[in-house]
């Protein structure tokens, strides 16, 4: 197994995020329940990668604990994007 560099990764986090975008950009153009479709089918996949990904149940929970993480910065740069207010406090235990 190889190392990931800092490029590989942006590279991958791109072509996500594009195919991602692409997705619902196609939603967007169909309405909002095709919205919450597309989001619900993505969010259910990427739980299930991580079950998948970590393999084991002690894993689990700090996996999950990241992705909640990275969903809430992700959430936070999209309100950003298009210049909604608010902000998250996270609190870390």
């Amino acid at each position: 197994m190889s190392a990931l560099t800092k490029e590989q990764a942006k590279k991958e986090a791109d072509e996500l995020l594009d195919y991602f975008m692409n997705k619902l950009e196609q939603a967007s153009e169909k309405g909002e329940e095709h919205i919450a479709q597309m989001l619900d089918a993505a969010t259910f996949t990427l739980g299930s990668c991580i079950a998948i990904a970590v393999g084991h149940s002690a894993g689990i929970g700090p996996a999950m604990s990241q992705a909640i993480e990275t969903l809430t910065d992700g959430i936070q740069a999209g309100m950003v994007a298009v210049g909604m207010d608010g902000t998250f406090i996270k609190i870390k235990r």
